[in-house]
């Protein structure tokens, strides 16, 4: 068996837990931000915090939120709360047997600041109820592009606000409830 030669390179843990310098903290808050956006993992992220002081916030400053599948609705409201970026750029919830209910507590939450994608995916049977007992789409006026796989949930667009950056609209599994189109001349560019 082989032993490790004295002259080793310091791990970072030894540095942290031997009282010498924190190197992953010593880093910008961009270049740590970048680390945690390749985890594409918001609780996985969030859970950073516990590192180092410094890191107790970095996670809610991402661009880009991602939550996986069976991410608790209750985590993702309060993650979503906590989230002090100006503005979110993705926004990506993949739920298992979502209700009504339970994306309509986060939903709105990020509404004004999302100014990229929101891709929302429920996967499951759903029973009648919850077509019954539509999601009411908040109005994401910044959005670029909405997608929605909703796996039989029912959906009620905003009675009012316009969605002016919408480029995309991709709607999957859904009941329409209440649809009310109103058309306004729009110029398009390439």
């Amino acid at each position: 068996m082989e032993t490790m030669p004295e002259h080793r390179r310091p791990k970072l843990s030894d540095a942290a837990a031997g009282g010498g310098e924190d190197w992953l903290s010593a880093l910008p808050d961009d270049l740590l931000i970048h680390i945690l956006l390749k985890l594409r993992d918001a609780p996985v992220a969030a859970r950073t915090s516990v590192l180092a002081r410094r890191w107790r916030r970095i996670w809610a400053l991402l661009p880009e939120l991602h939550f996986p599948d069976g991410t608790d609705p209750d985590g993702i409201r309060a993650a979503l709360a906590a989230h002090d970026a100006p503005a979110l750029s993705h926004l990506s919830v993949a739920a298992i047997e979502a209700t009504p209910e339970s994306v309509a507590a986060w939903l709105p939450i990020d509404a004004c600041r999302l100014s990229g994608v929101l891709d929302f995916q429920n996967r499951g049977n759903m029973d009648e109820t919850s077509a019954a007992s539509p999601l009411k789409l908040p109005c994401f006026q910044n959005a670029t592009k909405v997608v929605l796989d909703l796996d039989s949930i029912g959906l009620t667009l905003p009675p009012s606000g316009i969605f002016t950056r919408l480029a995309d609209l991709v709607l999957i599994g859904i009941q329409l409830h209440e649809l009310v189109f109103s058309v306004c001349e729009t110029e398009l560019y390439d």
